[in-house]
């Protein structure tokens, strides 16, 4: 669902509206829970969003850490 995600949800914010949340970047077959990679992420929200903020998690539970990062997305 990720390609109708980034459209639908730059339709929704205004211009300078904010997407924020953690994300999971680690490749897997099956989910819960889906993980992406830092490179498909941008793919799908560049187009409609700036990345103004990326910053590791440090209180992961064992089965995001090291892979899950909080981030903020500006609505272009």
């Amino acid at each position: 669902m990720w390609p109708q995600y980034a459209p639908r949800t730059a339709q929704l914010l205004r211009k300078d509206g904010e997407l924020a949340g953690f994300f999971f970047f680690k490749e897997t077959e099956k989910g819960p829970p889906f993980g992406t990679t830092p490179e498909a992420l941008h793919v799908l929200l560049d187009p409609y969003f700036e990345l103004v903020e990326d910053k590791a998690v440090a209180d992961s539970i064992p089965a995001f850490q090291g892979s899950e990062r909080w981030q903020v997305w500006r609505r272009r």
